[in-house]
């Protein structure tokens, strides 16, 4: 568009204009840009923005006249990057964890209703789940059930007590709020943070959880052994979330 035929256009958007006159804005205007000191909206639309003396006179037409003061406009700009999960947790009043594996179901429904209204209260009407190894289900459960995922060394579990580390009688104990508990391998030592989800997950015919440690009664756990037993609770735990986003 030659010069000539620009400033045609700019005067004709300008004499039919009578909406929303934006003034004083911060030139934020890359290199070779023009001076964008003013802006005009009509309607729904941007009509014009440019130079403030270019606008002469159509503050006193304009239905409402606002002072920027030197501000940035910036239209349709939203949040680029939220975390619905922990902003939800923010908003219930519940704790943050460090690990989303350990949130259980009907917390992370909650929060992320939460998060999700929140968000529409304030004008957001999109948001786009990033792609992650968690997001992608079959390269994620893969991971999982190879043990190689990078969040198995992420651990949710512990193993506190001092004892002698032989296998027993094993049960499972709910702590707080019942979904998650202690898995106890004898009268004085148990892991600690296991998920009740993860304890009763079925893969065939029996509970890997459960039948891992019936395997070794009587048998003294190794220092490997104990990790081992976490990182596969955790993975039990994210196989959980993952198949519940499958729905």
């Amino acid at each position: 568009m030659n010069v000539a035929v620009r400033e045609h256009e700019t005067q004709r958007r300008l004499r039919r204009a009578a909406g929303l006159y934006l003034h004083k804005l911060s030139d934020r205007g890359g290199r070779g840009a023009e001076p964008a000191a003013a802006l005009l909206v009509d309607g729904a639309q941007i009509a014009w923005i440019g130079a403030e003396e270019v606008a002469a006179g159509l503050a006193a037409r304009a239905e409402q006249v606002i002072d920027l003061d030197g501000a940035v406009v910036a239209p349709g700009f939203v949040d680029a990057h939220v975390h619905c999960l922990q902003a939800g947790l923010a908003l219930l009043g519940g704790p943050q964890p460090e690990d989303p594996a350990v949130v259980s179901s009907e917390q992370r429904s909650a929060a992320y209703r939460a998060a999700l209204s929140a968000a529409a209260r304030q004008g957001i009407v999109a948001l786009h789940e990033m792609s992650s190894p968690l997001t992608d289900t079959r390269a994620g459960l893969r991971e999982l059930h190879l043990m190689g995922h990078p969040a198995l060394d992420r651990e949710i579990t512990s193993y506190p007590a001092h004892g002698d580390d032989v296998v027993g009688r094993i049960r499972w104990e709910p702590v707080g709020d019942g979904l998650t508990g202690r898995v106890w391998v004898n009268p004085d030592q148990y892991f600690d943070g296991v998920p009740l989800a993860a304890w009763e997950f079925h893969v065939g015919g029996y509970r890997p959880a459960q039948k891992w440690l019936k395997d070794r009664k009587g048998k003294r756990l190794s220092y490997r052994d104990i990790g081992h037993y976490q990182r596969m609770i955790k993975a039990l735990s994210m196989t959980c979330i993952i198949m519940e986003k499958l729905g």
